[in-house]
């Protein structure tokens, strides 16, 4: 009997292209004062989906999410899109706060990805990846700065508040499928 729900949980799973488990999630919960939390993905978690902070300014939206990896060093995504070419960002500028501690971390390694307007697509889209010398589980809030001269808009500073958030574990449901 056991061998037949295993076949048909296969059969289910294969057929749909779906895969839906029970599971926990420790991760970097966004503080929902500092932006509107958001997910960075379209599958995964159900409960702990809202990881990333997003914040509409009138010359650009911006989205930050912090990544959690047990005994791995915190990583960070930053997306910024805009309508006009006209922005500049210096990731060496961005650093990590331990909350607690109150210590800053500056970036040890950076890659900025640009992609330019496509199609319908009217927007310019930055892709900051930051991974920070300091590891996921001995930190518990964080707090991710945009230091002065960090982003430039038309060669002017942009002052950005900082994106905090707690670290978390929660019981919760994976769902992937292969039209994510």
């Amino acid at each position: 009997m056991r061998n037949l729900q295993v076949t048909l949980l296969f059969v289910v799973v294969v057929a749909t292209g779906c895969a839906v488990y029970p599971t926990t999630r420790t991760y970097f919960e966004p503080n929902a004062n500092d932006g509107k939390p958001s997910p960075s993905m379209s599958c995964g978690y159900h409960r702990a989906k809202n990881d990333s902070l997003s914040r509409e300014t009138k010359d650009f939206y911006i989205q930050v999410t912090p990544f959690y990896n047990e005994s791995n060093d915190v990583h960070v995504s930053v997306h910024i899109r805009s309508e006009r070419n006209n922005i500049a960002i210096d990731p060496n500028l961005i650093a990590l706060k331990d909350i607690h501690s109150g210590n800053l971390t500056y970036p040890s390694s950076t890659k900025i990805t640009r992609q330019k307007p496509r199609g319908n697509w009217p927007y310019y889209d930055n892709f900051v990846y930051l991974m920070y010398p300091i590891k996921s589980d001995s930190v518990e809030s964080i707090s991710v700065m945009f230091m002065q001269q960090s982003i430039l808009i038309n060669g002017n500073a942009k002052g950005i508040e900082q994106f905090r958030y707690n670290k978390t574990t929660k019981s919760d449901i994976y769902y992937g499928s292969i039209n994510c």
